[in-house]
This record gives structure tokens, C-alpha cells and sequence, in this order.
């Protein structure tokens, strides 16, 4: 039989050719990021998002402010989210504090997104702050609500730069 394919030939020879790799569909990523801070004094009440009076120059994918207190997130994907609050406490009633990230309306489950502090009566501006890893579907809201215990409000510092500052980052 070898024989017969030498002589005659199979005729397959030089017309195949050399296999290809498949293709893989690739997804562009999409790059989006913003920040946003807070430079008044304001006091927020126990149970009320906290909100922003300024967004970055530098932004990508659409991330904006809906009103002061609601960021819109178009880009489906897995986002960091990084804050920082800078509060004064005036009183021994609001001496707990404590924020929480809000996701299209409902708190993000788990511990991995409520920060606070306690900080002594009359102490100057002091900060605590927060980051996680978020996957966030497309077309959501993000904010900061106030959940300190015992119904604390949060006063903020009215620094040059930010009593309140947000950052959001598209990771994949």
C-alpha cells in the first residue's frame, strides 16, 4: 500500500495548509476612573448619603456625578473604590463614625465596605478611610451613606482640599 501512495501519489501533498491557531474573541477593555471630593463644611445626618461639590478634570468611560450625592458608573467591570473622610467631632454624641457603599440603592454585603472611626470629643479634623474591590454591573449608582451607631451625624471638615474625597477606578 505504501508502495502504491509513492507511485501514485495521493494527491493531498502541498495542498493543505499549515494549521492555524484558533481565534480567541478578546474583549477591549475599556478604561474609566474618576474622583471626586467635598472642600465645605457640612454636617451629614445618620442614614444620608454624603455629598460631593467637585469631580476630576481627568475621567474616562462616563463616570459622573447623577446629583452630589450619587455617582452613575456606565462601564460594567470590577472597580477599586477608595475613600478618605475627614470629620471633626463636636459633641460625645457623634463621637462613632461610619460609612457604607451603596450600590444601585442597597448596601454592599459584608464588612468590605463599612469604615469608621471613634475619635474623642474636640479633637481637630482626623480621617478614616476605605477601599475595596467591587464587581459593578453596567449602568449603576454608587454613594456613601452615613451608618454610624447611635444615629451619629457626620461633620465634615471644610478644607482647602476635601472633607470628603472618592476615587474610582475600572480594574477589568
Amino acid at each position: 500500500m505504501d508502495h502504491f501512495f509513492k507511485s501514485k501519489g495521493c494527491g493531498c501533498c502541498g495542498r493543505f495548509l499549515p494549521a492555524r491557531a484558533p481565534e480567541v474573541n478578546t474583549i477591549e477593555f475599556l478604561p474609566a476612573y474618576r474622583n471626586f471630593w467635598q472642600n465645605e463644611f457640612v454636617t451629614i445626618p445618620n442614614g444620608q448619603n454624603i455629598p460631593f461639590n467637585n469631580q476630576s478634570v481627568a475621567e474616562a468611560g462616563g463616570i459622573v456625578l447623577l446629583s452630589p450625592t450619587t455617582v452613575f458608573i456606565p462601564l460594567i467591570g470590577d472597580y477599586e473604590i477608595s475613600y478618605v473622610i475627614t470629620s471633626v467631632v463636636f459633641s460625645e454624641e457623634n463621637q462613632e463614625q461610619q460609612v457604607t457603599a451603596i450600590l444601585n440603592g442597597a448596601p454592599v454585603p459584608g464588612f468590605q465596605t463599612t469604615f469608621g472611626a471613634i475619635t474623642e470629643t474636640g479633637e481637630s479634623c482626623d480621617q478614616f478611610s476605605g477601599t475595596a474591590i467591587l464587581r459593578i454591573p453596567a449602568k449603576s449608582t454608587f454613594s456613601l451613606k452615613n451608618t454610624s451607631f447611635n444615629g451619629s451625624s457626620i461633620s465634615l471638615c471644610n478644607l482647602v482640599e476635601s472633607g470628603a474625597a472618592l476615587i474610582i477606578k475600572k480594574l477589568s
